[in-house]
């Protein structure tokens, strides 16, 4: 059989709407203030971040030129030009030991004095390459030293190497050194005698630091060929090769890259990765996230506060009205079915006053007189299911009265269910629905079930094996319209069952008809079991 359903109608939720409203008054205005500040503060906060790591960057440049102008200076102080290397020259030039060790002396004590004056300065010494020869070092030099560094640069006559291991003995220290060759009036090519002095063993240290630019970034020393002299990401940046301008597209996709070049011939560059370098507007931008989140559950709370405070007495009010509306329909239904039904039955007993006796007529008065009072009763809206059932009775046997017995009707009940309340004359107009629109001149079988459905619902069910009702026609009854080829008062009963329904239980009532023409119809009822009427 085809099912037509009547259901609740679904209403926006204005709590929603409500919550909606308050986190998009937050939430717009901030994203706005937020974009505006973050676009301008990466801005100018990249152009400070840039300034800052170029001129750290400048400042690390002029501390190494600084040290290796300290070391040229030092190291002509020990070439012929100076008072050391003229003590040298009278060393190598002289015969006498006396005046020899006189002059290794003298030498040794402006080496030290040198050493003492230029904090920056560690190894210094005097090298002959040919005779692998050490002199005059103020420290333990290693055993194979040697002068087979990586190159730097070349300036003002010396030969600048670094960063490279110390030759100092007893550590692993990275140092710059320089060497110069010394003028030895009279010395073969092949015996000539070189300078050599390097910086200190913290210094390289204190010069090339990681975390200076107020990040993580690594150098990378080119010479004045063009080479890597050294490295600290040696993945990025291999030392010995040559520094590839063309890969440079490829890495400033990921890396920043800052770069200053020396006079002295050799350049300074400074990668820092683009993470490392936009950390700092990655933690503003959680921080403004929570400040956002935490501005929503304000909001969020808010709305509740006036949810509670405005919304709640509002709707009370609203509902109340509502079903002071919804009882006043009610009872205007109940006026429009009570005059027709009372038409009728006394109708009826007109008939049977004229064609039988006066027993007929006082049964007749007093079956009435139960259904009317019962009817017109103003005792509540809720009654027990066996008061409604009795009176279902009486009115169904006026029905058979006036009809010659022409009909059955079946009773099913759990009787469970006799104390339990329900809406008052709900069943009876579906039963009238059957007599009206179900039984043919009067004949057939009605059954009435009362039955629970399930463990939370009470079912009842109406059903005839008359000619059914065409599809139109129960769309009609279930929207409670009018069919304008029936009588006046036909279908009133079923549109006020379906409003008691709403008024009482809402969404949590079914009611629904199924017919099929020539079998009969079915009218269902489905309600909780509940003894009070849902709010």
């Amino acid at each position: 059989m085809k099912t037509n359903t009547y259901k609740a109608v679904s209403f926006p939720s204005l709590k929603r709407r409500l919550s909606v409203i308050l986190i998009l008054n937050v939430l717009i205005p901030m994203l706005i203030l937020g974009s505006i500040t973050y676009v301008s503060m990466h801005q100018n906060t990249n152009q400070k971040i840039e300034n800052g790591i170029n001129n750290s960057l400048s400042q690390v440049r002029s501390n190494l030129e600084a040290i290796l102008s300290n070391m040229d200076y030092a190291s002509l102080q020990l070439s012929s030009e100076g008072i050391i290397g003229e003590l040298l020259d009278g060393m190598l030039s002289t015969q006498d030991r006396y005046e020899e060790f006189a002059f290794k002396q003298d030498i040794q004590k402006y080496l030290n004095l040198i050493n003492y004056t230029n904090p920056y300065i560690g190894v210094i010494l005097y090298y002959i390459p040919q005779s692998r020869t050490v002199m005059f070092e103020n420290f333990r030099v290693v055993d194979d030293f040697g002068l087979d560094l990586p190159l730097l640069t070349l300036d003002n006559g010396a030969q600048y190497f670094g960063p490279h291991q110390t030759a100092y003995k007893n550590s692993k220290n990275m140092v710059f050194s320089l060497v110069r060759p010394v003028d030895v009036p009279g010395s073969p090519e092949d015996k000539k005698i070189y300078i050599y002095i390097e910086t200190n063993l913290k210094l390289f240290e204190d010069i090339i630091r990681k975390k200076q630019y107020g990040m993580n970034a690594s150098h990378i020393l080119i010479n004045s060929d063009g080479k890597i002299a050294y490295s600290d990401d040696t993945d990025l940046f291999k030392p010995g090769t040559q520094y590839d301008t063309e890969r440079l597209p490829d890495i400033e996709k990921s890396y920043y890259l800052f770069d200053t070049e020396s006079q002295q011939g050799w350049s300074l560059v400074v990668a820092i990765a683009k993470a490392e370098f936009e950390k700092e507007f990655r933690d503003w931008l959680f921080r403004y996230g929570l400040i956002v989140l935490a501005s929503l559950c304000v909001s969020g709370l808010l709305a509740v506060v006036i949810w509670k405070s405005v919304y709640l007495p509002l709707k009370s009010e609203i509902e109340q009205r509502e079903r002071a509306k919804r009882q006043l329909e009610v009872e205007m239904l109940l006026h429009q079915i009570n005059p027709h039904f009372i038409h009728n039955t006394l109708n009826t007993i007109q008939w049977i006053a004229k064609i039988n006796g006066q027993a007929e007529i006082d049964k007749l008065v007093t079956i009435f007189t139960r259904v009317l009072y019962y009817n017109l009763s103003n005792q509540g809206e809720q009654v027990h299911l066996e008061d409604e059932v009795k009176a279902l009775k009486d009115y169904i046997e006026l029905q058979r009265i006036r009809y010659d017995y022409d009909f059955a009707v079946i009773f099913q009940v759990d009787e469970r269910f006799l104390k339990f309340q329900i809406p008052r004359f709900i069943i009876q107009p579906l039963v009238e629905n059957a007599f009206y629109h179900g039984l043919d001149e009067g004949d057939g079988l009605i059954t009435v079930r009362i039955l629970p459905d399930g463990d939370h619902y009470l079912l009842i069910e109406v059903e005839d094996d008359g000619k059914g009702i065409l599809p139109e026609e129960i769309a009609r009854l279930l929207q409670g319209e009018k069919d304008p080829n029936r009588k006046a008062g036909l279908g009133i009963g079923l549109n006020y069952v379906r409003r008691v329904l709403q008024s009482n239980f809402g969404q949590h009532s079914r009611f629904d008809i199924e017919s099929e023409i020539g079998k009969g119809t079915v009218i269902r009822i489905r309600i909780p079991l509940i003894s009070q009427r849902l709010k």
